[in-house]
């Protein structure tokens, strides 16, 4: 195929499906634009009415965008609770409707869930010569995951890697595991869905501004975090981490931007904790670059993480880093180096990492330098040409 679409001929087809479409909104929009570049004609499924981690405001605009863009685009009932078995078969059924409809070239999975519901309902298609990717983005299990990952998401994922051409993973973990035991006819390393440095530009920020719009003094040291307010991010051991701290000669204020099922349990640990007056739950945000630059230091305590767009957007704003030491944060993450990193349950080793930070100006700007640097690796026109080829090697397959 031409790298660039012939309006005389009849375009190809791709399907992109995810779980939900803030997963699009927030990661897949530079993959539709490398596809449509390629020459296709792009569609997407996912779930546009429940289970989003932003506004319905964010969705009707997401909507528009797609449109805007020539995108066509599907309402699919997935569930992101693997429990949910009759949700999920009836996604199952539309999914196997939309296959009916169209011919696909290609149909790529980007979600743990959508990835399986997908690539069963896309056998047909397969068997016909369409191609079917799964990009994973971070395997549920991985050194030291709960037993119970492995025996449950393991065996399905190795069934599901019989049905896929292409097996893509975003960290150095997985794919190792990839390698030695799945079956798909490809399996490829790309560090993520790629970041936009141009994002960044901290001579557009006022940071006392900033702030003071969150309600933080001129002079304390703010502690932040970005992502959804659920189990596996995990800020209840930052919250616990900065009681630990009251009392110390540095005033610390933590700010989570995110929204999710566990915001009402974390208000209420940090009042327990003594903490509450400087814990600032921030809601869903669309100025994450002006944050990190309001803020000193970023809070990664996560239990799992395919790769951790989050960390590698404050690292472009020069922020150092407290991170857990697993999956996929450990292919950026350098103890002394980038920051610090402990166990996602090491309460104590957070609060000394914080307190380190916290007591030197000096190291907070070197370790913010380097990450200046070391984040230019994943940077979007990096990735989006890595997944180029991918595109143009799995057409020809």
């Amino acid at each position: 195929m031409s790298n660039t679409a012939d309006p005389t001929q009849v375009r190809e087809k791709v399907l992109v499906v995810t779980s939900v479409a803030s997963m699009a909104d927030q990661f897949l929009i530079p993959s539709f634009r490398v596809l449509q570049e390629l020459g296709y004609e792009v569609h997407l499924a996912c779930n546009f009415e429940k289970g989003n981690n932003c506004t319905p405001q964010r969705v009707a605009d997401l909507k528009e965008r797609l449109e805007g863009m020539d995108v066509t685009y599907y309402h699919v009932d997935f569930a992101r609770n693997v429990s949910k078995l009759v949700q999920n078969y009836k996604a199952y059924k539309q999914l196997k409707a939309i296959l009916r409809t169209h011919v696909f070239r290609m149909i790529h999975c980007t979600t743990p869930i959508g990835g399986v519901v997908t690539r069963f309902a896309a056998r047909p298609s397969r068997r016909r010569g369409a191609r079917v990717l799964y990009s994973a983005h971070g395997f549920h299990f991985f050194k030291g995951a709960p037993l119970k990952n492995w025996l449950l998401y393991y065996p399905v994922e190795r069934i599901c890697s019989r049905m896929t051409d292409v097996l893509i993973t975003t960290n150095r973990e997985d794919q190792a595991l990839s390698e030695r035991r799945m079956k798909a006819k490809r399996r490829i390393y790309i560090p993520g869905v790629g970041l936009d440095l141009s994002r960044f530009d901290p001579s557009s920020v006022d940071r006392l501004a900033k702030r003071r719009e969150l309600g933080i003094p001129e002079h304390a040291l703010l502690l932040l975090s970005v992502g959804e307010l659920n189990s596996n991010k995990n800020h209840a051991t930052v919250i616990r981490a900065l009681a630990r701290l009251t009392g110390e000669g540095q005033t610390y204020h933590y700010a989570v931007a995110g929204v999710g099922e566990k915001a009402e349990e974390l208000r209420l640990l940090a009042e327990e904790l003594g903490v509450g007056d400087r814990v600032h739950l921030l809601g869903f945000r669309t100025d994450v670059p002006a944050l990190c630059y309001a803020a000193d230091v970023f809070c990664f305590p996560s239990f799992r993480e395919g790769q951790g767009m989050a960390a590698l957007e404050a690292m472009a704003a020069g922020l150092p880093l407290i991170t857990s030491n697993v999956h996929g944060i450990n292919d950026y993450s350098i103890h002394g180096q980038t920051g610090y990193k402990y166990s996602p349950s090491d309460v104590e080793g957070f609060a000394e990492g914080i307190a380190s930070l916290g007591e030197s100006k000096t190291l907070r700007e070197e370790m913010g330098a380097h990450n200046l640097e070391s984040v230019k690796q994943f940077e979007l026109s990096r990735i989006n040409a890595m997944l180029r080829t991918v595109y143009e090697e799995t057409a020809a397959l």
